[in-house]
């Protein structure tokens, strides 16, 4: 049962959010008292917790730009069930806001009201964020949160300079140098759109198997991060071939945003890393992975990234205000 538990929590990305992830998490996950404990014994330092507010709109806006191209594929521009718009995003939104508001036993109630109104407002703007402003967006967000968070603490306090350069100088390497680089040399590979469904499919199978190993956080989040962005880059309709129809275009654009969404899951998660690596504050996946009982830890696991928004404003509160 851990195995397959760990890959329905890691391989769709550990900290998005779908409908039976509060249904798992009430089933073998545990308690947000229990979650809170092991969240706050690693999120305490000022620049920590506020890196950790932009990881949570990166991962809220890329997790529901996710369904929202879920629902595309899945309905196109039509009503889907009930006549609902963007079912699998409304029915995901209302179910993490209820499951929040009502599970989260000794979580200040102005701490799920903030966790709402972040989420209420990712899915109203989702159909409102280009693709190509996500990682201008993401990266400036986390260079300026950590130079303006650090300035404004006392000089023993302070971010490092030869930690800070990770974020400072390291993301945008990464992101404006070498993925254009990157999006060249995979986008020229062209290939039909049922190449594409194949890419996609490995890719997942890829996330599967590496999600169901022994401890595999942390080389599922780093390799992850290349290996969608690739594969995202190479089902690009741009990539293929000239006189490709409309609609073969259109599908391989849903498959490439798919893969492209589901690869910040994993890219949030390693900003979370190197948030705590300048931080000095041990991430709390990590840090359960050295619990022994792999069931103990798999349910710990659960109640961290399903409680994660209240988990982060409640820590905010108390170390912050």
């Amino acid at each position: 049962m851990p195995p397959l538990l760990q890959t329905a929590l890691l391989a769709p990305g550990p900290f998005f959010f779908y409908p039976w992830k509060a249904v798992i998490n009430a089933l073998v996950g545990d308690s947000y008292v229990v979650a809170y404990k092991h969240f706050q014994a690693g999120h305490r330092h000022r620049v920590n917790l506020l890196l950790h507010f932009v990881c949570l709109w990166i991962q809220a806006s890329s997790n529901f730009c996710l369904l929202n191209t879920l629902d595309k594929a899945l309905w196109g521009d039509a009503p889907g069930p009930f006549g609902l718009s963007r079912p699998l995003s409304a029915l995901s939104a209302a179910t993490w806001v209820i499951y929040l508001a009502t599970a989260s036993t000794g979580c200040p109630a102005i701490c799920s009201l903030l966790s709402a109104l972040t989420l209420g407002a990712v899915y109203i703007g989702v159909p409102f964020i280009p693709r190509p402003m996500f990682d201008t967006a993401a990266v400036l967000g986390m260079v300026a949160m950590l130079i303006a968070s650090n300035v404004t603490l006392p000089a023993s306090r302070r971010v490092p300079l030869r930690d800070a350069a990770k974020v400072v100088i390291g993301l945008p390497l990464l992101f404006f140098m070498l993925f254009p680089r990157a999006e060249s040399f995979f986008g020229s590979f062209g290939g039909s759109y049922e190449q594409h469904k194949w890419i996609a499919f490995g890719t997942v199978a890829y996330l599967a198997v590496l999600a169901s190993l022994k401890n595999p956080l942390k080389p599922l989040v780093i390799s992850a991060t290349f290996v969608c962005r690739f594969a995202a880059y190479a089902t690009a309709p741009s990539s293929a071939s000239t006189g490709v129809a409309v609609g073969t275009s259109a599908s391989s654009q849903l498959v490439s945003d798919g893969l492209f969404y589901l690869g910040y899951a994993f890219i949030a998660s390693l900003f979370q890393g190197l948030t705590h690596q300048v931080t000095r504050e041990e991430a709390t996946l990590l840090a359960l992975e050295r619990q022994h009982d792999e069931m103990v830890k798999v349910r710990y696991e659960f109640a961290h990234v399903t409680f994660f928004p209240n988990l982060l404003f409640h820590a905010m509160k108390q170390y912050l205000f």
